[in-house]
């Protein structure tokens, strides 16, 4: 059994294990740098998508990035959708901001 099969056997095992290792880390830097925002915030908020570009990477090589990355630009419902989530989660910010700089 090569590498690439225990790879390809384990992959959710491995996806899960490395997020979760990526975010630990990140975390732990965090606590010890005793800072509210460092660059390992961003990597831990990530640490999913790094995984699953190193799972893809490992098993499929460049051809399975792209086919990741392709997945991200599918859209699967109406444009309108995704227009009534993003104004779904813009209009509290509006409104919380509007708030608290004329309330």
């Amino acid at each position: 059994m090569s590498f690439k099969d225990i790879i390809e056997k384990y992959s959710l095992t491995i996806f899960f294990v490395l997020s979760y290792v990526i975010t630990i880390i990140a975390t732990l830097v965090i606590l010890i740098a005793n800072s509210l925002f460092t660059p390992m915030m961003i990597l831990g908020v990530f640490s999913p998508t790094i995984s699953a570009i190193i799972v893809s990477g490992l098993i499929g090589g460049w051809t399975e990035i792209k086919k990741l990355f392709k997945g991200y630009l599918k859209w699967k419902v109406n444009y309108k959708w995704y227009l009534a989530g993003f104004f779904l989660m813009i209009g509290p910010l509006i409104f919380t901001l509007f708030y608290h700089l004329f309330g």
